[in-house]
């Protein structure tokens, strides 16, 4: 059993869990605390991006959208259309179909609603939804590398096992190395790490994910427990 790449796995799995569990946290937050107040559009049009200046082609499309609103008196101007921090997502693709459809659906000129922030009013977000599905991605790929290390480790803790009464010559190459690599305490470390995360994942209301994570770090807790008891 190599630990090495089991750990990578698991460290790896936890990385993109942790990137979409970001983008669903900062989701969630700024759509349950959001305050909605009416706004005019003062800008609409599709706005096209080159990765190359020298390209022919742009590489995509993206609306761009500038709208105001008043706030408590106040009056702010913003071109955010999605919730949370990184504000992209919830539209769609950046192509030049996609964008002109969120143009036609903003005209220039137009009344719509604003979602603002009331703890600091010159946030807010045009575009209210369901969870955009691009951020379950990378909760997607973490999950199978997470889940892909967790059976890798759990078939070489039992094979280990198994193998222990199967020849001393066996028993004796393998010794140093299984001793080394399956190590009781390392289960132990994997699954409070895996339960952390799945704790996590709920919080922010990504319950599916969540059980399973919390699922997979109590199944390492108990190997690692079950062994270390018995060693």
């Amino acid at each position: 059993m190599d630990v090495q790449q089991i750990v990578v796995g698991l460290l790896v799995g936890l990385a993109f869990t942790g990137i979409g569990g970001f983008l669903i946290f900062n989701h969630y937050q700024a759509t349950s605390q959001s305050t909605p107040v009416d706004g005019v559009i003062v800008e609409s049009s599709v706005v096209d991006y080159e990765s190359d200046p020298a390209a022919e082609q742009p590489a995509g499309s993206r609306p761009g959208i500038e709208y105001q609103y008043t706030y408590q008196g106040t009056t702010y101007a913003s071109s955010n259309l999605c919730p949370g921090e990184e504000n992209t997502g919830c539209y769609g693709p950046d192509t030049g179909k996609v964008a002109q459809s969120v143009v036609d659906r903003y005209p220039e000129g137009s009344t719509v609603t604003v979602h603002v922030d009331p703890d600091d009013p010159s946030n807010a977000y045009l575009i209210d939804g369901d969870l955009p599905l691009v951020y379950l991605v990378p909760v997607g790929f973490g999950l199978l590398a997470i889940v892909g290390s967790a059976v890798r480790l759990v078939k070489g803790l039992f094979g280990g096992r198994d193998g222990r009464g199967q020849g001393g010559a066996s028993e004796s190459d393998g010794a140093a190395s299984s001793g080394e690599m399956a190590h009781p305490i390392v289960p132990v470390v994997l699954g409070v790490i895996v339960s952390a995360g799945g704790v996590y994942s709920i919080r922010v209301g990504a319950f599916l994910s969540g059980l399973i994570f919390a699922g997979l770090g109590l199944i390492l807790l108990v190997i690692g427990v079950r062994r270390l008891v018995l060693e």
